[in-house]
């Protein structure tokens, strides 16, 4: 009976708000090397950090302006992201 109580209390930890929405931004990062050229994890973290201390993004140029990718990264990924 011990083992399913820690088995029911480890699930309640992990369904908390706060432990879904890491698991969120993990599955983000994750789709954001994986689909985007030139985008790997330092790239994908320094974009998850700058969304998190500055909030949303206004525009794709911001992406340059802000230098969270360099000038080759962002010919490649401006027309397969947009801003809404």
């Amino acid at each position: 009976m011990e083992i399913l109580h820690n088995l029911f209390l480890g699930f309640a930890a992990i369904l908390q708000p706060e432990t879904l929405l890491f698991c969120f931004i993990g599955v983000l990062i994750g789709t954001l090397i994986g689909v985007l050229p030139g985008i790997g994890p330092v790239t994908a973290q320094k974009l998850m950090d700058y969304r998190v201390k500055q909030g949303r993004f206004t525009s794709v140029d911001e992406l340059k302006d802000a230098k969270l990718v360099n000038s080759s990264t962002y010919e490649k990924v401006k027309d397969l992201v947009e801003v809404r």
